[in-house]
């Protein structure tokens, strides 16, 4: 399996994550936390407002940076037939390369 196939397979399933927990909170009706109508509110908002405005935080820009991550791993893929078969070797003497 190519090295960056393997990376795809990593970044994926992550991906969902952060959608699937910002659609949840951002599209529940009620608020999810009760604690909110106790404690005081640091602006004349609603405790469904500022739930449904954390799932969106939640959602759209994780999953913005999800997608940037998959885009920028298949440009390498479709842009660099090299990268599909080796991974770059570490210089020697570095710290991961052995010693000069």
């Amino acid at each position: 399996m190519s090295p960056l196939v393997a990376d795809l397979r990593y970044l994926l399933p992550w991906q969902f994550y952060p959608i699937i927990l910002g659609a949840y909170i951002a599209l529940h009706v009620t608020p999810l936390y009760s604690i909110c109508a106790v404690c005081g509110r640091a602006w004349d908002i609603s405790p469904l407002t500022e739930q449904q405005l954390g799932g969106l935080l939640t959602w759209i820009p994780t999953a913005m940076m999800s997608v940037v991550g998959v885009l920028v791993v298949l440009h390498h893929m479709l842009h660099d037939p090299e990268a599909m078969t080796t991974r770059a070797q570490p210089a020697a003497g570095t710290a991961t390369g052995a010693p000069a």
